[in-house]
């Protein structure tokens, strides 16, 4: 509890939430104790393990690059408990948010409608929602189908609320594309979009408050954007992808993109890399990659307050650079050679070489700010 707290109180002071949406997160805090109770497990192992390794060890400008440490099992562990306590931090500000709705606009009525329409073939997506969240459904289907669950304020009844969402949406499947749009930010749409996947080009998923998230896509090129929640995708497969997110996580279950790119501002990075090349940046948050296969690729990943932590597959000749300004550098890639090194407090790092004598090749470079920077097979 006190954990959770303490990074609230943390937001208020840094000006990230208001002071009201503050008082809303920590009542959250109470309406939650399955969550609750497992974010302050983690807590608590995570604390242990931190509490033995200051009994053990000195704190020390120097970094012992020798030292070959087993981090492995202490990074998992952190990085489960990032991942339930973002989705958690996630599932509270959406619960203010509803909350907001309520109390400026009284109770909603809801409803429910789908459309659907016959077509041969969709080329082109283009979703636009300003307060909701989006699913999306490839399918090998002939026809499109949009799922939505409505809540609308300031109506009498169902029939008025359905009249004023039809009123509101923009439907239309003309030519291989599909537009999708919900201009009204007093409507609350939650929306599942099937769509065939046979002959997808161009996809643009948009909101303004709420999460998106994506079953297995093939497209040749991908842009998801939301100010207010997490995006997930599961498999993601094509030619270029742009994920971006103020406030909320990116994760990607499986990637195999020729250039990927992810930002946010507040939150984590969680990806596993088959193929492509891959940029990634966060201010308040942590970055994860992992790259599965033994295939070429390059990845620049930089955080400003939090720490970064890649695991490649051993098979792969691996060159890069590792900086950071006050943090650690933790290189345990195998066979690995220091080109160059930098030690000075404030000013870390190093460029390497790791299975020099193999191919193909992978080329990374990381940047902390505050944070530590990792790498390990």
């Amino acid at each position: 509890m006190q954990e959770e707290q303490k990074m609230i109180l943390k937001m208020i002071e840094d000006g990230k939430v208001s002071a009201e949406e503050g008082l809303e997160l920590l009542k959250a805090l109470k309406e939650s104790p399955e969550k609750k109770a497992d974010i302050r497990q983690e807590a608590n192992e995570r604390a242990k393990e931190d509490g033995k390794s200051r009994e053990n060890h000195y704190p020390s400008k120097d970094v012992k690059w020798e030292e070959r440490r087993d981090f492995s099992g202490t990074e998992d562990k952190f990085r489960s408990f990032a991942s339930k306590f973002t989705d958690f931090l996630d599932d509270a500000f959406h619960k203010v948010k509803d909350l907001d709705l309520d109390f400026n606009f009284g109770s909603a009525v809801e409803v429910e409608h789908i459309f659907q329409h016959h077509v041969s073939a969709i080329e082109k997506v283009d979703v636009h929602i300003e307060n909701g969240s989006i699913t999306f459904i490839p399918t090998d289907d002939d026809y499109v189908k949009v799922e939505n669950h409505v809540k609308v304020y300031r109506v009498k009844d169902a029939e008025e609320a359905r009249k004023a969402f039809l009123d509101e949406v923009d439907f239309r499947v003309r030519d291989g594309l599909l537009k999708y749009v919900v201009n009204r930010k007093t409507m609350k749409v939650d929306t599942k979009i099937h769509v065939p996947r046979a002959e997808l080009m161009k996809i643009k998923l948009y909101t303004f408050n709420g999460h998106i998230k994506s079953e297995p896509l093939s497209c040749r090129k991908v842009e998801v954007k939301t100010i207010n929640g997490k995006i997930h995708v599961s498999e993601l497969k094509g030619e270029y992808a742009k994920l971006e997110t103020a406030n909320g996580s990116v994760k990607i279950d499986q990637l195999n993109v020729d250039q990927t790119d992810v930002k946010t501002i507040n939150g984590t990075v969680d990806v596993t890399t088959i193929g492509g090349d891959f940029d990634a940046e966060t201010l308040n948050g942590t970055i994860y990659l992992h790259v599965a296969a033994p295939n070429r690729g390059r990845a620049y990943l930089k955080t400003s307050t939090g720490s970064i932590q890649a695991k490649i597959h051993e098979s792969l000749r691996t060159e890069g650079e590792f900086r950071t300004a006050v943090g650690a550098i933790r290189n345990e890639l195998p066979a690995c050679n220091i080109l160059e090194e930098k030690k000075e407090f404030g000013s870390k790092k190093i460029t390497f070489i790791a299975n020099k004598h193999v191919e193909p090749n992978y080329y990374i470079e990381a940047e902390s700010h505050t944070g530590s920077v990792t790498a390990r097979s």
